[in-house]
């Protein structure tokens, strides 16, 4: 069972972050948690000031327009406070998320495919690779039904590779998805070409792919308690192909409002280089991703 206690939910006033806010919000009132909204700033440094002459930032008028921004996302009845920090924001991110300790961070991104693909220079990513809470990445408002009691997700799709990470991942997807009544699809992708080393005619592979689909399907089908299926309609779905790639797929297929992934740390750290499948479905995803890290 997840415990969800403390959310933290960074602002930047922009209508993405607005986006958060209200699954915050949401979640908030779902799990009986509190929200803490923040905000960080930086005071100009003295070459700003020279060259463009910008008026300092009052901190009192910054709390009031955080105040302001704050309640104008809607009363839900959570229990919200907000929080005023200077600094650099990863940092603060960081900092406030492990002394809260937060058991959830809700942030915007700036639109699907909102992180910058060359430099990956976003909060958002820079955070993702630095907390050990889960994330919750937005680029979409939720359901207006879900303001008003309806369930915040009906179909969700939990990404697995038999990884610690996955199965970390796959506790959250089945906790959410009992408390939501909502459908789980389980989805596991399977990358490249067969053992090469097999020596096989040509007519006998068809078998030995289908016998790969569903040794899969069989795991797959041995992570979900009996319990879990009595509440939730279960599904198993293996594909072979590029891991992202499908995922995206069958969450557009599937009409998924919410995808659950688990991440490595090292391959999270990793994307300034090579990338990772966690992170191209967050750029990319319609939906809702819950990212669950295992260090």
């Amino acid at each position: 069972m997840v415990t969800i206690k403390r959310i933290l939910c960074p602002i930047d006033f922009s209508s993405f972050s607005r986006d958060a806010l209200e699954y915050a919000q949401v979640f908030a009132r779902w799990f009986g948690a509190r929200v803490t909204v923040l905000h960080t700033y930086a005071q100009p440094g003295f070459l700003e000031i020279v060259v463009s002459m910008p008026i300092p930032i009052d901190r009192d008028a910054l709390q009031q327009h955080m105040d302001k921004f704050t309640k104008s996302v809607g009363a839900t009845g959570a229990d919200v406070e907000t929080l005023l920090r200077e600094g650099d924001a990863v940092a603060q991110i960081v900092d406030v998320a492990a002394s809260l300790p937060a058991d959830l961070i809700i942030m915007g991104t700036h639109g699907r495919g909102g992180f910058d693909r060359l430099t990956l220079g976003s909060v958002t990513e820079k955070v993702l690779r630095k907390v050990s809470c889960p994330v919750l990445t937005v680029t979409v408002p939720p359901d207006p039904e879900s303001r008003t009691g309806a369930s915040l997700f009906t179909q969700i799709l939990c990404a697995v590779d038999f990884s610690d990470s996955s199965a970390a991942g796959l506790r959250y997807a089945i906790s959410i998805a009992k408390d939501a009544r909502a459908k789980l699809a389980l989805v596991h992708v399977i990358e490249g070409p067969p053992d090469p080393e097999r020596d096989m005619p040509a007519d006998e592979m068809p078998e030995y792919l289908q016998k790969m689909v569903q040794d899969a399907e069989a795991r797959l089908r041995q992570l979900v308690p009996a319990e879990t299926r009595q509440v939730c309609q279960v599904s198993e779905v293996v594909r072979f192909g590029r891991s992202y790639v499908k995922v995206l797929h069958i969450a557009q297929e599937q009409r998924a409002d919410l995808i659950v992934m688990g991440a490595h740390g090292a391959n999270l750290i990793n994307t300034m280089l090579y990338g990772s499948t966690t992170n191209h479905v967050v750029r990319q995803a319609g939906c809702p991703v819950l990212t669950v890290r295992v260090a």
